[in-house]
């Protein structure tokens, strides 16, 4: 029961911090798994959106070695 109360502690330590610092996506994220690990999971997906929303979204198409052209079929299996 020591490892519940120390994820408690923590997890009101996070809700402090986003108090102060309302869109931390570090702060969300860490507040997250401080929910999933207490078995709160709708607190959990709430904190995951946040976290994800203060994230900028990848480029649809990054120009690497292939000039930004499309990988063929073989490679995009891979890389997915």
């Amino acid at each position: 029961m020591h490892g519940m109360r120390a994820i408690g502690d923590a997890a009101q330590a996070y809700a402090v911090g986003l108090d102060a610092q309302r869109h931390s996506a570090a702060l969300h994220a860490n507040a997250a798994l401080a929910s999933l690990r207490m078995r709160c999971y709708v607190q959990s997906i709430a904190h995951c959106d946040k976290a994800r929303s203060g994230l900028r979204a990848p480029p649809q198409r990054a120009a690497g070695p292939h000039g930004g052209r499309p990988l063929r079929p073989a490679l995009q299996r891979r890389h997915a």
